[in-house]
């Protein structure tokens, strides 16, 4: 009888710390740091040009919606435009990626978001959180953020998209 509880305490001690563990895993994704530090690398990629970590910080959902939109934009100006190349181009960070970027940095300010907005946490759950971003009492920006390969990307896509591409407003100084 003595060597059963011996064994049940070992099997119980050696089981409780992985329900800590996975307990404490779970608690940091619903911790809010992580989400507004990602948030905000994202602007201040923007910012400072490098668009490549600004890139790496979206959901692959809105990285799949930019590039359909320059696709689509292109095909306007240009009948034989090949979806193919344009993807090529910003897996490969090359002339449109950079092109595309400069054009939405240009026609973002990001020292308002940064500097003079305020920022909080709207939800937090599982795999998903959104950061309320106010100026001047407007109403807020509702920024999703989506957790993917364990980290949190921004949803600029899933945010601002509608029906019409958000982004149209860019293919004139892109395109």
């Amino acid at each position: 009888m003595h060597n059963l509880l011996i064994l049940l305490s070992v099997l119980l001690a050696g089981c409780l710390p992985a329900f800590n563990i996975n307990d404490h895993a779970r608690d940091r994704e619903q911790l809010p740091g992580p989400v507004l530090q990602s948030a905000e690398e994202f602007f201040i990629s923007l910012e400072s040009g490098r668009y490549d970590a600004a890139w790496e910080l979206l959901s692959e959902k809105s990285r799949e919606a930019i590039m359909d939109d320059v696709y689509q934009a292109s095909l306007k100006i240009r009948k034989d435009t090949r979806k193919d190349l344009i993807i090529k181009d910003f897996r490969s960070r090359g002339e449109i990626f950079n092109s595309y970027w400069r054009a939405f940095a240009n026609n973002l300010d990001t020292a308002l978001i940064l500097e003079r907005s305020r920022w909080e946490i709207g939800y937090i759950k599982t795999g998903r959180a959104e950061i309320l971003i106010s100026h001047r009492g407007a109403p807020p920006a509702r920024l999703k953020m989506f957790r993917e390969n364990l980290k949190w990307k921004v949803g600029i896509a899933e945010t601002f998209r509608t029906k019409k591409p958000w982004f149209e407003l860019l293919y004139k100084e892109l395109l």
